[in-house]
C-alpha cells in the first residue's frame, strides 16, 4: 500500500505561524504534524510515500525536512505547481501511484488507533474516515446509507447527520483519478476532492468507517492547534 500525503495547502488560517513555515510543519507537542503523520503511518511498517509539495522554499521546506527526518523511508515528490484545490493536488500524484493507497490531508492530527481502524476495516471497497462532532454544519457533513457514502455536503446549513468527512480516504483502486477528471470548478475556483468523491460514490462502494472525535482534529485553525495540543498531551 501507497501513502499519499497532501502537503501544498497555503495555510491561510493559521496566519501568523504560516508567513514563515508551510502549515503541515506546525508544531504539536515539539514535533511537526508532519512528523506525527509520517510516524502513524511508518508504525504499521508502511514505507512508500507520495508527497504532494508546492512549488514555492515551502515544498521545499517540506522534502527538506522529510528526508532528512525519515532516511530509511522512501518519498516521491509531486509538485503543485497551481493551487487549484485538493482534487488537483491528488491529481498530481497519480503518475506515482501503482497500487491501493491512503491519501490524507497534511494538516490533520490524530491518534494511531485512527489507522488502526482504517487498516483492519480493508476490503476490496473504498474507504472514508468519519468523526462524529457537535457542529457538523463547520465540516463536509455526511450523508450515508447502510454505512456507505451517499454524499458529502459541504458545510451545508441542514447537514443530514453529525458526521463528518475526517481527509482520510483508502482507495482500492485507481477510479478516484476517473472522477477527478470528470468534475468541474467549484463557485470558489477550486476542483475540490469531496466533489470526485461524489462521483465516485455513485459508481462504487465507498464504506464510511467512524473513528473516535477524541483521536483526530482538523489542526488547520489557531483555535483547533491549541485543542491538538491539549489532546497530544492526554495521550501521553
Amino acid at each position: 500500500m501507497q501513502v499519499v500525503i497532501l502537503a501544498a495547502g497555503k495555510g491561510k488560517r493559521l496566519k501568523p505561524i504560516t508567513d514563515r513555515i508551510p502549515k503541515p510543519l506546525v508544531k504539536v507537542c515539539n514535533k511537526e504534524l508532519l512528523w506525527h503523520i509520517v510516524s502513524n503511518f511508518v508504525s504499521f511498517g508502511l514505507s512508500d510515500f507520495i508527497v504532494v509539495i508546492s512549488a514555492d522554499k515551502f515544498g521545499e521546506m517540506i522534502k527538506s525536512f522529510l528526508l532528512s527526518n525519515f532516511p530509511s523511508v522512501k518519498f516521491r515528490f509531486a509538485i503543485q505547481k497551481e493551487q487549484l484545490g485538493t482534487a488537483h493536488s491528488l491529481l498530481v500524484a497519480e503518475k506515482y501511484v501503482n497500487e491501493d493507497f491512503t491519501v490524507v490531508y497534511g494538516d490533520l492530527f490524530f491518534h494511531r488507533d485512527v489507522l488502526e481502524k482504517l487498516f483492519t476495516s480493508i476490503s476490496n471497497e473504498h474507504l472514508l474516515v468519519s468523526v462524529r462532532v457537535d457542529n457538523p454544519k463547520s465540516y463536509g457533513c455526511l450523508e450515508i446509507k447502510n454505512n456507505k457514502l451517499i454524499r458529502i455536503h459541504e458545510k451545508s446549513d441542514k447537514p443530514p447527520s453529525n458526521l463528518i468527512n475526517a481527509g482520510i480516504y483508502y482507495f482500492s483502486n485507481g477510479k478516484i483519478f476517473e472522477m477527478i477528471k470528470r468534475i468541474k470548478l467549484s463557485e470558489r475556483g477550486e476542483y475540490e476532492l469531496t466533489d470526485a468523491m461524489n462521483l465516485l460514490a455513485k459508481r462504487d462502494s465507498i464504506r464510511v468507517i467512524e473513528v473516535d472525535k477524541n483521536k483526530w482534529i482538523d489542526a488547520g485553525t489557531i483555535e483547533r492547534l491549541r485543542i491538538a495540543e491539549k489532546m497530544c498531551k492526554e495521550w501521553l
